[in-house]
């Protein structure tokens, strides 16, 4: 497959569409001053009308980034955003599209995910996953979403203890409600 990464550096959004096909990417932020997009098992990714091998990082530097979205399309997605240093975005939203989708926010030691507005997860239908993983500290202003939708779902909190404020939202009402 192929995703199209698009920085818009006026509003300073992150958007990713994915076409049709399996796509997997990875979202990471790092010690560059920036997000790095990166094609896996064969997704590539299409930045500046460059089309990058997979397993080839793009790297988008920025002073601050606002919001991150990524509309993957139907087909076996995977979408990981690793945030590797202390990174702070407004709103970070997924939307896998139907089939067996992947989605995990992954937060490194000593690289706190502070995310001032909201996570909204949504896979539709398929088998499905979606883990949020705190080893230091994600914390949450706004409201946590994650929608299932049909199919043979699971969703990991895990190390939850370490989940800071969600301030605004229970989260444990949110993923009890999971459809």
């Amino acid at each position: 497959g192929i995703v199209t990464a698009r920085f818009d550096a006026i509003n300073l959004d992150l958007v990713l569409s994915g076409d049709r096909q399996a796509n997997d990417v990875t979202v990471t932020s790092n010690a560059l001053n920036g997000i790095s997009v990166t094609g896996n098992n064969g997704t590539s990714i299409r930045f500046n009308n460059q089309l990058t091998a997979a397993g080839t990082p793009v790297q988008i530097t920025f002073g601050q980034i606002r919001d991150i979205s990524a509309s993957l399309g139907n087909g076996d997605d995977v979408f990981l955003m690793e945030s590797q240093e202390p990174t702070t975005v407004r709103n970070l939203t997924v939307w896998a599209g139907q089939g067996n989708d992947s989605v995990a926010v992954q937060e490194f030691a000593n690289s706190k995910l502070d995310i001032t507005g909201n996570l909204h997860i949504n896979t539709e239908s398929g088998n499905d996953r979606v883990d949020i993983i705190a080893t230091d500290a994600i914390d949450v202003t706004g409201n946590v979403i994650i929608l299932t939708d049909a199919g043979n779902d699971a969703v990991g909190l895990i190390d939850n203890a370490k989940f800071g404020a969600v301030v605004g939202a229970n989260l444990a009402a949110t993923v009890a409600n999971i459809r």
